[in-house]
């Protein structure tokens, strides 16, 4: 083969005008770094990576004019909120489709047929391109890697069996409308309301929820807790808490919760055959929905299967990563236990891609300032689960189809329009700048899966922009930008 290592800098001419046959581009190194910090570890589970976050920002309502997109320090958000949710990803976590898809018809809850097993459920309008769920399109956000230490209390010691900071879902939590306990008023501030222990919840517009609240274990710091508390009933707020109970009448009932805080009991962390698989078996077989919410009959006595939404009602908070991977992994492996596969509408069977629709995220209440671009890595462009056809080893853009990339195009210029990327190769460096990266799902034999952070060269459906890939670079460029890096 032909070297090439004479030519530096920038060049207009193809590799085929130059006659040399030039092998792919390796992986970048911040891919390569993204890679090895979600890595499964050789002494047992999160022994590896410590992990990334990925985040998908709300976008402004409203574009950041073009003079401002230079001066954006960060995303719109509420100033009255402290913690935004996020998602950790380690490749010790087993389950598909780890992103919330924020893009594409109809949310989390579609295709449905109209019914959740348990009430109607809302239309699944199809969008322009016919489609009635999210699931088949790309999904985008930023990843946080190399600066987890400023996100994350002493994050150099969070693999330590002793780490306590932290507040993890294992599960779709909807943490930014629960009810944080206030044990000094023996209360929950709830969002817009205050509910008292022995009392009728009543309006308090000063109350903000556990969002109002700083980062942190609640327990560990006095003052913290954002995102942390009970699952709280928006849709009927005098209805108050509708949290799941399931009292185990052969453990002294022991709850699914701890205390008032709704953590995870420590308790049911042993007694399955996985570390937590007793916290699942205990929510199949004795789920009791509150007095106040008898719709919620799925599981326990009842034993009809449950909606994925079932999953936020259930969900506590753990203060470790490590105990949330293994709630998280023992939730998915016990899956057809639990899942009536309605919302979505599901039918997982041997393929990969019939899994795609799985409700796979965690959820992870951080500091607002995570939303400062001086802390992202990149833009993370998620594919669907095994958008080629097989188990997602060799899942690119170009399986995508011409409608999910145009769609793909357009949430890219919408980032463009909000502040969050750039094109062009002189914002590599920046943040906001214009380096991306691409995330594909591996599924395994033992239907686990794990992810690869990868680059992938590409073009827009209009022409407008293209994504290159070089030895040292994977970023968003202009289409017109006619120069290559060699």
């Amino acid at each position: 083969m032909v070297r090439v290592s004479s030519l530096v800098g920038l060049v207009s001419v193809s590799s085929l005008q130059l006659g040399l046959a030039l092998e792919p581009p390796s992986q970048p190194h911040l891919i390569e770094e993204l890679n090895r910090m979600i890595a499964k570890g050789n002494n047992g589970v999160y022994t590896g990576g410590k992990g990334v976050l990925i985040r998908s920002p709300p976008l402004p309502s409203t574009p950041t004019p073009p003079h401002q997109q230079e001066k954006l320090t960060s995303p719109q958000v509420d100033n009255t909120t402290k913690v935004v949710p996020a998602i950790f990803l380690v490749d010790d976590i087993q389950v598909p489709s780890i992103m919330h898809p924020e893009f594409g018809p109809g949310g989390e809850m579609c295709p449905n047929d109209g019914t959740t097993g348990f009430g109607k459920a809302d239309p699944c309008k199809p969008d322009q391109f016919g489609q009635t769920g999210p699931w088949n399109y790309a999904q985008l956000g930023y990843v946080v890697g190399r600066n987890m230490s400023n996100v994350f209390a002493e994050f150099d010691k969070i693999q330590q069996p002793g780490w306590d900071w932290g507040v993890f879902y294992p599960t779709s939590a909807t943490s930014e409308t629960r009810c944080r306990w206030v044990p000094e008023y023996k209360g929950y501030d709830c969002p817009s309301y205050w509910l008292p222990w022995d009392g009728k919840i009543f309006k308090d517009v000063s109350k903000g929820g556990a969002v109002s609240f700083p980062p942190g274990n609640p327990l560990k710091l006095h003052g913290a807790g954002g995102g942390t508390g009970c699952h709280f009933a928006t849709y009927y707020p005098q209805g108050g808490l509708d949290q799941t109970d399931a009292l185990n009448p052969h453990m002294n009932n022991t709850n699914l919760v701890a205390d008032p805080h709704c953590s995870c009991n420590s308790n049911l962390r042993s007694g399955g055959q996985m570390p937590w698989d007793a916290w699942v078996n205990q929510w199949i077989e004795f789920a009791t929905p509150k007095p106040n919410f008898k719709w919620q009959a799925w599981l326990g006595a009842g034993k009809a299967k449950a909606p994925s939404f079932a999953l936020d009602f259930a969900a506590c908070w753990m203060n470790n990563p490590r105990d949330m991977i293994f709630l998280q992994n023992a939730i998915w492996r016990k899956r057809s236990d639990w899942s009536n596969q309605k919302i979505p509408f599901s039918k997982w069977s041997a393929t990969a891609s019939s899994q795609r629709s799985y409700w796979g995220w965690n959820e992870v209440p951080m500091g607002k300032d995570i939303d400062l671009p001086k802390y992202w890595d990149a833009v993370v462009i998620k594919l669907p689960v095994a958008i080629c056809g097989k188990d997602g080893e060799d899942d690119k853009t170009s399986c995508l189809g011409a409608n999910a990339e145009s769609l793909l195009e357009s949430h890219l210029e919408s980032y463009i329009k909000a502040g969050f990327l750039k094109a062009g190769k002189k914002w590599i460096a920046h943040r906001p700048g214009s380096s991306v990266v691409f995330l594909r799902e591996v599924r395994g034999k033992d239907f686990s899966f794990t992810r690869k952070f990868f680059c992938d060269t590409w073009n827009s459906p209009s022409g407008k922009y293209k994504v290159m890939h070089t030895n040292t670079s994977c970023f968003l460029d202009q289409a017109n930008a006619t120069s290559i890096i060699i």
